[in-house]
């Protein structure tokens, strides 16, 4: 049985108010690491006692299937899996299911309360079409996410509402819960390249440590694993088109110890959580807030004689997307997540930041799939990056808590940079600089 800590049971209680109320859903927002899981099942167990019905929590990956039925059973309830590598148990009152699956059955359990894991995805159409269901049933909906944000601008709202933040990354590092990071960044945002190659910086400043590297595309992660064999590292690299098998043994051995430095493009960032893990390499750029807390926060779990996560950030991501401990503003409404302005307690930009230019700017639609596709600013194309092709060889420095206003010197040299090109006054670069952190810039 869990020991709940105090913030978990305060989300609980709120959840469990607003089920009490009649409102038919939540979306609990935990930091990676702080018990989303846990906190989740028992308010998702509490709702299912006093609508006297059975539960089903739905995710989209086997791990966070697994993850999700052994702390459900952990609680003491019967689970049932439904996914193809499992045995089904449909007397089971408690489900956890694949999304996938579901989706091709045609029909979920009899639901009193549907869980989201890693509710950002539920938007997709498969996720539509059973969240439609539950609604039939009025099951309780309850969205489970570290990032209330999806890369193509839609809200979570009205799937789901009522947003419950149960703690911030910094209170959780406060109390010892999460290891604080330290963040490595060039002397200036790369649009470009990376820094340096991953495994001198990884030799410079991190060596013999047990490491993430999240590169650029499936190629990158070869060529960077390639590289650390090829100076006697023990390293591997996970990608989508791997079966589960395969996928499987990787990461045994990472977490057997086997293997110290794992390469993925876009695979762990979420649902997996190795607190061993020390440091953690961005070799890539990040075109959003939320992608850049995934990743960071792969490396914040205590681990023992572990004091520190370390971030080797080879572009200065953390520049634009701030420290991972700054305190963020969270919207249901299709807002990014954003840095909350000092004295701040609400509201949010409907604003994004391009990855490449820093700068503030409304996305251009990509009409053919109806997305944002490319920076009005700058022009280039913000929801993928191509590999990375160019090394600039430069050192990286700490960024401290006096250096996080870096960030804000990056972007006013930016728009006071096209303001001038483009015939733009002081006035425009104000409000520009208010929309991003919250107050005015100084002249």
């Amino acid at each position: 049985m869990f020991q709940l800590r105090d913030y978990q049971q305060r989300a609980i209680r709120d959840v469990v108010s607003i089920a009490r109320a009649n409102r038919n859903s939540a979306c609990l927002v935990m930091p990676p690491g702080g018990g989303k899981t846990v906190t989740g099942s028992c308010a998702a167990l509490e709702v299912a006692r006093l609508r006297n019905g059975p539960v089903l929590w739905v995710a989209h990956r086997k791990e966070l299937i697994k993850q999700a039925a052994k702390t459900l059973e952990s609680l003491g309830h019967d689970v049932g899996i439904v996914a193809p590598w499992a045995k089904r148990t449909p007397s089971a009152p408690v489900q956890v299911g694949s999304v996938q699956t579901l989706r091709a059955i045609g029909s979920i359990p009899p639901s009193a309360v549907m869980v989201w894991d890693e509710a950002h995805h539920a938007m997709g159409d498969d996720w539509n079409v059973l969240t439609q269901q539950a609604r039939e049933m009025k099951a309780f909906l309850l969205g489970l996410t570290a990032t209330p944000e999806r890369s193509d601008g839609r809200g979570l709202s009205p799937t789901l509402s009522n947003l419950v933040v149960a703690a911030t990354q910094r209170m959780l590092i406060s109390k010892g819960y999460l290891v604080p990071t330290d963040v490595f960044v060039p002397d200036r945002y790369i649009t470009d390249g990376i820094a340096d190659v991953p495994v001198t910086l990884w030799e410079r400043y991190t060596p013999n440590t047990k490491t993430i590297v999240f590169c650029s595309s499936v190629e990158h992660a070869i060529s960077v694993t390639e590289e650390f064999k090829a100076r006697g590292y023990s390293a591997a690299y996970i990608d989508g088109s791997m079966s589960n098998r395969q996928r499987d043994s990787v990461l045994s051995r990472f977490i057997s110890g086997s293997i110290d430095v794992l390469c993925n493009c876009q695979i762990l960032t979420e649902g997996f959580d190795l607190p061993p893990v020390q440091t953690i390499i961005l070799a890539r750029s990040i075109g959003s807030m939320s992608l850049y807390l995934q990743m960071v926060g792969r490396g914040s779990r205590p681990f023992p004689g572990k004091k520190r996560n370390r971030c080797l950030d080879l572009v200065g991501n953390a520049l634009l997307w701030g420290m991972p401990d700054d305190d963020r503003v969270f919207s249901l409404k299709g807002k990014p997540i954003r840095l909350k302005a000092e004295g701040e307690s609400t509201g949010s930009s409907r604003f994004v930041r391009c990855p490449f230019c820093g700068a503030l700017v409304t996305l251009v639609r990509d009409k053919k799939h109806n997305r944002p596709n490319s920076c009005g600013n700058c022009g280039k194309r913000v929801t993928r990056r191509q590999a990375t092709a160019k090394i600039h060889g430069k050192r990286l420095e700490k960024m401290s808590s006096s250096e996080r206003r870096n960030a804000e010197k990056v972007a006013l040299d930016r728009l006071t940079d096209y303001a001038k090109s483009h015939g733009k006054n002081w006035d425009w670069i104000t409000i520009k600089f208010v929309k991003k952190f919250g107050h005015a810039p100084k002249r």
